[in-house]
């Protein structure tokens, strides 16, 4: 297996500058041959989410207020740790043209509005399919270092013959 690649970070991470990366950053469509990709992974060590915000996604999305989160809504959370990660110099494809596949979420139990934790999101490996590279980007929501909320994202790069 190849080595370990690692991101903490102590408070929510700005996306401009993984955005910039991302626009500007030159990488292969896919992983080359005989590239063997790192386990890449990502903290999140303090998150505690803001009630006016979870009431804005609900006012877009839908839902009742609720002193819990809306099952979906700790993505919201991972997705600047995700694109971190995605968009760092170890993770050898351009995202910009990467397909999103699908998502599962796993609810261990529902989430308290004002509740804190940490997040944690990883990358292992890839599959080859006859369309391109599928990777798996896996992230866990801790609360007192229990996993409570999980998600799987598949995305694919598509191989360009």
């Amino acid at each position: 297996m190849a080595h370990t690649f690692s991101l903490t970070f102590r408070s929510t991470p700005s996306i401009l500058p993984s955005y910039a990366r991302i626009v500007f950053g030159r990488k292969e469509p896919v992983v080359p041959d005989g590239v063997e990709l790192p386990r890449l992974e990502a903290v999140l060590t303090y998150f505690k989410p803001s009630r006016q915000r979870v009431e804005a996604y609900r006012a877009v999305c839908g839902g009742t207020p609720s002193e819990y989160l809306p099952i979906a809504y700790p993505h919201v959370l991972a997705t600047p740790v995700q694109l971190a990660l995605l968009s760092s110099r170890a993770f050898p494809v351009r995202l910009m043209g990467l397909i999103h596949l699908r998502n599962h979420i796993r609810q261990i139990r529902p989430l308290r509005v004002d509740e804190a934790g940490s997040i944690r999101t990883w990358l292992e490996g890839r599959r080859d399919t006859d369309r391109g590279q599928e990777f798996d980007v896996h992230t866990e929501v801790l609360i007192d270092g229990t996993p409570v909320w999980t998600e799987t994202c598949v995305f694919m790069a598509r191989r360009l013959t």
